[in-house]
Parts: structure tokens; C-alpha cells; sequence
């Protein structure tokens, strides 16, 4: 990719991140920020991300993915944080998410799992159009890749949108998939 589509994929993913990043300025207050002065400022464009609002129908999956790599860019941190998600509720809103390790493995919260509970708070669990996540290796990864979810993000997807299409590598860029189809024969509780 040359310089230029560079530059212009980082200013659309600005735009895109900066009405998101204002619902992450609360993880901002406990995170151990690496990132770069560029991403560190976006979260202090509370203005001009009201300004710049998209719509679930101009936002790309590139655009979700580029939301995705901006937040965990932002707070990736060695130990705590190496993935981060993005999703877009039918509203045309943006949730962010940061994984969050603990040394005790089994009580780490996955980023999906974090997105899902801003929807959620905010009324709109069950509007999830579409999810992505994607996985820092290193202080120095400048495109995180897109990850699949781990089971248990994909039993919590389906159960708060059956609907919902996850957003998956692939050499064509991001590829959709309904979330029936990385669950089949789910389990439920009615029979």
C-alpha cells in the first residue's frame, strides 16, 4: 500500500474511531497506554467525533476492522492487553472492546465479551450488526490481524445476536459470516 492510501485509511479510521473512543476515555483512565501520539489524541476529540458520526450504512468492514486495530493500538499493553473488538449495533454505533488478562487465566475477559457488555449497557446487546476482533503480537505490530472468536464469544454472540455477522480474515480482506455458521447446533436452554 502506498503512502497515500496509508495516510488516507489512517484519517477514515480516525474519523470512524473518534465516536467510538469517546465510550472507551472510561478504559483510558486504567489502562497502561503504548501507543502513539496520533492514536493518543484521538481520544481527546470528544467534538469532532460528534461531529463526524457514521452511519451503519457508510461504515465499511474495513472501517470496523480499522476501529478494531485503532483500540488496541491504543491500549495495547504486554500482559493486559493484546486484542481488541469492534462491533456495530443496527443504530450505526460503534462499541469497543480490550481483552483483559489476568494471571489467573480463567478469570481473563475477552474483548468481544467487553464490546458486547458497553452494547449492552447502553441498551443495544441484542442490535449487533457486526463484530470483529483482532490480535496485537507486539508493541511495534502496526496491522493487528483479524482474529476468530474462541468458543465462548461465540456461544455469547449468538446468544446476544443470533443475527449477527462476524467479520473474519481472509486474502480478500474482511469476510462475513453469520455467527449460526461458527455455531452449529448450538445449545439452548428451551429445548
Amino acid at each position: 500500500m502506498d503512502a497515500e492510501s496509508q495516510g488516507w485509511m489512517l484519517r477514515r479510521a480516525a474519523r470512524i474511531c473518534a465516536a467510538a473512543m469517546r465510550s472507551a476515555r472510561g478504559l483510558a483512565r486504567h489502562a497502561q497506554p503504548r501507543a502513539s501520539l496520533e492514536a493518543r489524541s484521538m481520544l481527546r476529540h470528544e467534538d469532532y467525533s460528534r461531529e463526524h458520526h457514521m452511519s451503519a450504512h457508510s461504515m465499511t468492514d474495513d472501517d470496523l476492522v480499522a476501529a478494531a486495530r485503532a483500540i488496541i493500538r491504543s491500549r495495547y499493553a504486554p500482559g493486559r492487553h493484546a486484542v481488541g473488538c469492534a462491533l456495530r449495533t443496527r443504530s450505526g454505533r460503534i462499541y469497543l472492546g480490550v481483552h483483559l488478562e489476568c494471571h489467573v487465566g480463567r478469570v481473563s475477559v475477552c474483548a468481544e465479551a467487553v464490546a458486547i457488555g458497553r452494547a449492552a449497557t447502553d441498551g443495544e446487546g441484542g442490535a449487533i450488526e457486526a463484530i470483529v476482533a483482532v490480535r496485537q503480537a507486539s508493541a511495534t505490530d502496526e496491522a493487528p490481524g483479524v482474529v476468530s472468536p474462541c468458543g465462548m464469544c461465540r456461544e455469547m454472540i449468538s446468544d446476544y445476536a443470533p443475527a449477527a455477522i462476524v467479520l473474519l480474515a481472509s486474502d480478500d480482506g474482511p469476510r462475513r459470516v453469520p455467527i449460526t455458521e461458527l455455531l452449529p447446533e448450538k445449545y439452548r436452554r428451551d429445548g
